[in-house]
């Protein structure tokens, strides 16, 4: 840039256009038509400005000392942002590092004038990329490259919109989190989780919301995934086993109807009941191949819990409340895993009742119970049959008409107990001899009979009869088939 010099003032005098100007902006500056910027910088057609802080400035010159269609295109390819005001100190443009703007003036009635702006074109530089590095994101040079923070939790903790992208690792033991709603963070929100803890690390979201189809999910130790936010829902990527601790624990209340397991309840291979039980309660598992160790804890009284699958006219099973059991479903049968007795030597079950008994037949109904602690007793179609006392009498006593034992062909005939310590027969549900405590033989009124006991004289007719034993008659026998 040639220059005079102003023999009366001694300064440079700028010659009346100059074509490109390099500024270190410092400090906010305002600038002069070149004619007259002999202290101040002068407003060169194209403008190289580098900020070396932020929030400085750089203002036009008066408008009034210039004609209409002066321009001048403003560069920055420092670090920092700068503002171009006019002449009054309004703002016209903020120049970004790495952009540059067009200016000319259109009117130049004020000392403001008006002026035009227009974003001539966006340069590359480091700092434009770091103008654009946000959640997940860092520049590094000129180029933008992800970014996926660590930070450590050890206790409950609720995510914030701000954690985008980023990876928490549970350091504690067992850790709660709680999401966002899907409406706060927005569709595209995602952020990753490792256990690196000694305990269970739950996800929860909020509102209502699922995650991959449940309410909540468990990370055990060594596990880890990608939480990715949906429309109400939300979802988790690389959800990987611990191979060291691959078994997680589903724990549900129910009281009675039927319960359908979706595909993240039945992935928990230990599943735990529990609640008080108004009704029966039938257990669908999915139509997969799959082991369960289920846990009833439920208080079932005189409600039965049955597992099963989908698919019609596969088997069943019913675990009574308070026991425990290992099923294997082959996606069409539930069949008890633990069906074998080899190598036990005691088996305890609970008490059950008549409805449910501890020890039941294919009839789940039919088996054995306690009602007491000092009793034992039969069901059968779920209505207690016969009882046992601890002194091993039989307590169940029946009548004639139902006798406690009877014979297959006719049931209405067999043994009973009309009276205390007394031992009947019956045919047909008719009474037929009775023996008493003194071993004394009783027949029904109105019965004919030989002999009223056993004290009597034999009756001999040809040589048959009965005596008594502890007399000296005996019987004679005579013919053929005599008795």
């Amino acid at each position: 840039m040639a220059t005079f010099t102003d023999v009366f003032g001694g300064s440079a005098v700028q010659p009346s256009q100059v074509q490109y100007n390099a500024v270190s902006l410092s400090t906010s500056s305002t600038t002069s038509w070149p004619r007259f910027a002999t202290t101040t910088q002068p407003l060169a057609r194209i403008m190289d400005v580098t900020p070396t802080a932020a929030g400085l400035t750089l203002s036009l010159p008066d408008a009034t000392l210039a004609g209409v269609g002066q321009d001048v295109l403003v560069n920055n390819p420092g670090a920092f942002s700068f503002s171009v005001l006019d002449f009054a100190g309004n703002s016209m443009s903020v120049v970004l590092p790495g952009n540059l703007y067009y200016l000319y003036l259109s009117a130049n009635a004020t000392q403001a004038g008006a002026w035009r702006v227009v974003q001539f074109g966006v340069g590359t530089s480091a700092i434009a990329a770091s103008q654009l590095a946000g959640y997940g994101l860092t520049a590094i040079g000129s180029a933008l490259a992800q970014s996926h923070p660590v930070s450590s939790i050890s206790g409950p903790y609720t995510v914030l919109v701000a954690d985008r992208a980023r990876l928490y690792v549970n350091i504690g033991g067992v850790v709660p989190v709680t999401l966002p709603l899907s409406t706060a963070t927005g569709t595209d929100f995602f952020f990753m989780l490792r256990n690196q803890g000694s305990g269970s690390l739950s996800v929860t979201p909020s509102g209502g919301e699922i995650i991959d189809g449940a309410s909540s999910i468990t990370l055990s130790v060594n596990e880890s995934c990608l939480v990715h936010a949906s429309s109400g829902a939300w979802y988790t990527v690389g959800r990987g086993r611990n191979t060291s601790f691959n078994f997680t624990q589903l724990t549900k209340g129910v009281t009675g109807g039927t319960t359908t397991l979706t595909l993240a309840e039945a992935a928990n291979v230990v599943q735990t009941f529990t609640g008080t039980l108004t009704a029966n309660v039938v257990l669908v598992v999915p139509a997969v191949v799959q082991v369960y160790y289920i846990a009833n804890k439920t208080i079932a009284g005189a409600f039965t819990f049955q597992v099963k699958t989908p698919t019609a006219g596969g088997t069943t099973i019913t675990i009574p409340g308070g026991q425990n059991a290992v099923v294997f479903a082959d996606g069409t049968n539930v069949i008890n895993a633990s069906n074998s007795s080899s190598g036990f030597t005691t088996l305890a079950l609970s008490a059950g009742l008549a409805s449910a008994p501890a020890l039941s037949l294919v009839n789940t109904n039919n088996g054995i119970f306690a009602p007491t602690g000092s009793t034992v007793a039969v069901s059968a179609a779920g209505v207690e049959a016969m009882r046992w006392a601890s002194a091993q009498s039989l307590v169940a006593n029946g009548t004639y008409a139902l006798p406690s034992f009877t014979f297959l062909a006719s049931p209405g005939t067999g043994m009973s107990s009309p009276t205390l310590n007394t031992l009947g027969l019956s045919a047909n549900g008719i009474q037929g001899v009775n023996l008493d405590a003194t071993a004394k033989v009783t027949f029904p009124a109105g019965m004919s009979a030989p002999f009223s006991s056993l004290t009597a004289l034999p009756s001999t007719v040809a040589g048959h009869g009965i005596t008594d034993i502890n007399t000296t008659y005996a019987p004679t026998l005579t013919g053929v088939g005599a008795s």
